[in-house]
């Protein structure tokens, strides 16, 4: 692929498809859910109905199973009732088991909602008042503490449940994130913007560790070297949808623009101070310049030594998929430098001082692509976006899909 000038208008990028992946462990739902419960059932805690108080204390630890469309709990709870007579107090206790199912929705905003039921209760003991020695069923009685148990926490359940899995804070935290530049190489001055475009998430499935889906998102990014670039204008958060896909893989296909002045540095990284032997003579390359001449990328190097002043050379980019690097094809002293030199140090064209400089630059755009595939691949295996949100993914190879160049600079798309 050789690379041809290029107006200012920007390539057609593919969108790149980008799944981050969210959970809701069981383990630490189990845990919170738990704790959350004993707070709400805690034995000091009393609810009244008139002259009767009621509480509940929970007989064993939440028992909890994560299925596709929901969480369903299992809960054993002894019951305590009591009434304040002006002479004496009736008391009683219960036990109950309840099976509970909170059922898992997300709106349109990305809010997650649940309803928690009740699905099925039995008797353990029903609570009864215990007068004079005597023990006595209240079929009222029972139905009350039902219906306050439930009530209870079937409430605590959803706030913590919202509360656990905030799936609309994750999500806008890294939809904004990613309007913002991400620094790749301080080195290089690399930054990356994702430039998110669309928004969807999978149906929820179950795991052995909980509940799980992927947010799949499109986005258009671009990588910028040099100064940081400016923020993207934030767009809103696109509404929600579902979308069936089994992909969860990381498809990234990226722009990247490198002004000259940023080609130029990173070169002069390479070359600046080099010292080239030409048999008994010898340069050295002091300041290197690049740009745009007649179609081509200009070459300017000033030279020092047994040669003093500026050479130039001119070359088409042309980009190798099979060794995955960009060499200057047809590198060649510029027409108004081989006229010069020809009159003035002819010896410049016996020498190898023309394939060593290409060799380099043809090192340095090698070296830098291959550099780019090995920080992708670490950043990938747990990049953060946001805090709290992380994209993890698997880089296989790093190639270039589209390659031009214009009076700014290289434009190219990393695929």
């Amino acid at each position: 692929m050789t690379y041809t000038p290029a107006s200012e208008e920007p390539m057609v990028q593919e969108l790149s498809r980008i799944a981050i992946p969210v959970r809701l462990h069981r383990d630490s739902l189990q845990h919170s859910l738990d704790r959350q419960l004993d707070a709400t059932l805690h034995p000091d805690s009393t609810y009244t109905d008139g002259s009767w108080m009621f509480r509940a204390v929970k007989r064993q630890p939440l028992q909890l199973e994560i299925q596709p469309e929901g969480v369903r709990y299992q809960l054993a709870l002894e019951l305590g009732v009591r009434k304040d007579l002006f002479v004496t107090d009736l008391g009683g206790r219960g036990e109950i088991q309840m099976r509970f199912f909170t059922r898992i929705e997300v709106d349109s905003s990305w809010q997650l909602r649940t309803r928690t039921t009740l699905e099925h209760y039995e008797w353990l003991q029903r609570p009864v008042l215990r007068v004079g020695g005597f023990n006595i069923p209240v079929q009222r009685l029972a139905d009350w503490s039902l219906q306050r148990t439930r009530q209870a926490i079937s409430q605590s359940i959803d706030e913590l449940v919202e509360r656990q899995f905030n799936l609309r804070e994750e999500v806008k935290r890294a939809w904004q994130a990613m309007h913002e530049p991400q620094l790749l190489s301080e080195e290089y001055g690399g930054w990356l913007v994702f430039a998110p475009q669309s928004l969807a998430m999978t149906p929820l499935q179950t795991t052995r560790e909980g509940l799980e889906a992927t947010v799949l998102l499109t986005a258009r990014p671009r990588i910028a070297f040099g100064e940081e670039p400016a923020p993207l204008p934030p767009r809103p958060l696109p509404p929600f949808r579902w979308e069936e896909s089994r992909e969860r893989t990381l498809n990234l296909a990226l722009r990247t623009a490198i002004s000259f002045e940023e080609a130029q540095r990173m070169a002069a990284q390479s070359l600046v101070g080099e010292s080239f032997s030409l048999g008994r003579r010898k340069v050295r390359v002091d300041s290197i310049l690049l740009g745009t001449s007649d179609g081509k990328v200009l070459v300017e190097t000033l030279l020092s030594g047994d040669y003093e002043g500026w050479v130039r050379f001119t070359g088409l980019p042309h980009y190798q998929p099979e060794s995955n690097r960009i060499t200057l094809r047809d590198f060649d002293f510029e027409l108004g430098t081989r006229q010069l030199l020809l009159q003035t140090a002819g010896w410049l064209f016996k020498g190898a001082l023309k394939l060593k400089i290409q060799k380099q630059l043809n090192f340095y755009l090698k070296e830098n692509l291959a550099e780019l595939k090995s920080r992708f691949r670490e950043q990938l295996k747990a990049y953060r976006i946001a805090p709290g949100v992380h994209l993890a993914g698997e880089l296989a190879e790093v190639g270039i899909g589209q390659a031009s160049f214009s009076e700014a600079g290289f434009r190219i798309e990393v695929l």
